[in-house]
């Protein structure tokens, strides 16, 4: 009886050691893939590891290229340049010297959009920008799609797995 006892003790500790290697590593998988498709995500087309300019915009009227003479400076790939943005109350426009892709279908120099309309895209060479609103303001947000970060970052900086801070617990809605 007591022998039967003793490995019935044995089987339930060694059954609460080896279902906690299998936690433990669960833990750790799920932290992993929880990082990898972070930096996945940070590296898509709605990362931010391809945003290269966000300029706060306001009625008025804009320069636009590459020259840090103009009113919202583009990257150094742009003309110096590039071509003109006036905002009223009511309408955004742009005015381009080169044809650029809006909506990623026609070629225009010339475009304009109600600011209740803010779903337009607009995309040279590798770089795509378009406006956003937030709250009663208004910004240019422009992406390059060839940004060197987008290569270059691997992995972000983050302490190593330790099964000793994970807290046990039940989530209960509430």
């Amino acid at each position: 009886m007591i022998n039967k006892l003793n490995h019935i003790i044995i089987f339930l500790f060694l059954s609460g050691v080896i279902s906690s290697c299998n936690n433990n590593q669960t833990y750790s998988d799920e932290i992993k893939t929880f990082r990898a498709k972070r930096v996945n995500y940070l590296k898509s087309r709605k990362g931010y590891l391809n945003l290269v300019g966000l300029h706060w915009i306001f009625n008025g009227t804009y320069t636009l290229g590459a020259s840090q003479d103009n009113d919202l400076p583009f990257p150094k790939s742009f003309p110096s340049n590039f071509g003109k943005l006036v905002i009223t109350n009511d309408s955004i426009k742009f005015n381009f010297d080169l044809p650029v892709l809006v909506d990623s279908s026609n070629n225009y120099s010339s475009y304009i959009f109600s600011k209740n309309d803010l779903d337009h895209n607009f995309s040279w060479k590798s770089f795509q920008w378009f406006i956003v609103k937030r709250g009663e303001n208004y910004a240019l947000r422009i992406k390059d799609f060839e940004n060197y970060l987008i290569s270059e970052i691997d992995k972000i900086p983050a302490f190593t797995i330790d099964t000793s801070w994970r807290i046990n617990g039940i989530f209960k809605p509430y």
